[in-house]
C-alpha cells in the first residue's frame, strides 16, 4: 500500500479540490441567477486547472521522492493512471453529496437558465440535466482527463 501512497494522496486531493471548488462556486452564489454565467467560466477553469495541477504535482513528486529523481514515461503514466482511479470514485461520491445536500436546487437552476436563455427547451433541459446525466459526465471526464494529463505530465516529467 505504501507504494501507491503518492497516487492516492494526489488523486484525493484531485478529487477534494474539485468538490471544494463547487462548493466555492455555491457560496459565492455563481450557481443562482444572475452570476450562473461566472459559475460556468470558473467551473470550467477549475475541471480543467485542478486535476492539472494534481497529476502534475502528484507524478512530480512520485519521481522526485518515491523514485529518487529518476522516471520514465510508463512509470508516470501508470502512475497517473493510479491517480485516476483514485479520483474517480471520489469524484462520484463529491458530486452525489455536493446536488443531494449541499446544493439540492443545482439541476434546477440549471433547467431554468437553460430554457430562460432560449438554449434549449424545458424537456431537453430536464433531460440533461440530472443526477444520472452528471455523474456519467463526471465519469467521463475524471477519465478523460487523467488519462490524457498522465501522458503529458509523463511526457514532461520523466527522465530516462
Amino acid at each position: 500500500m505504501s507504494k501507491l501512497q503518492t497516487e492516492i494522496k494526489w488523486g484525493v486531493v484531485w478529487a477534494t479540490a474539485i468538490f471544494l471548488l463547487l462548493c466555492f462556486e455555491y457560496f459565492a452564489g455563481l450557481q443562482e441567477l444572475p452570476y450562473l454565467d461566472w459559475g460556468m467560466w470558473v467551473d470550467l477553469l477549475g475541471d480543467v486547472a485542478l486535476p492539472a495541477l494534481a497529476v502534475g504535482l502528484g507524478l512530480r513528486q512520485k519521481r522526485d521522492q518515491d523514485w529518487e529523481g529518476s522516471m520514465s514515461w510508463r512509470q508516470g503514466f501508470i502512475s497517473g493512471l493510479y491517480m485516476t482511479l483514485v479520483a474517480l470514485p471520489l469524484s462520484l461520491a463529491y458530486i452525489w453529496a455536493f446536488v443531494e445536500i449541499v446544493n439540492p436546487n443545482y439541476f434546477a437552476v440549471l433547467v431554468d437558465f437553460s430554457v430562460a436563455t432560449g438554449q434549449s427547451t424545458q424537456d431537453a433541459a430536464q433531460a440533461y440535466f440530472n443526477l444520472r446525466t452528471y455523474l456519467f459526465q463526471t465519469a467521463l471526464n475524471v477519465v478523460a482527463f487523467g488519462v490524457v494529463l498522465s501522458a503529458v505530465f509523463s511526457l514532461l516529467l520523466k527522465t530516462k
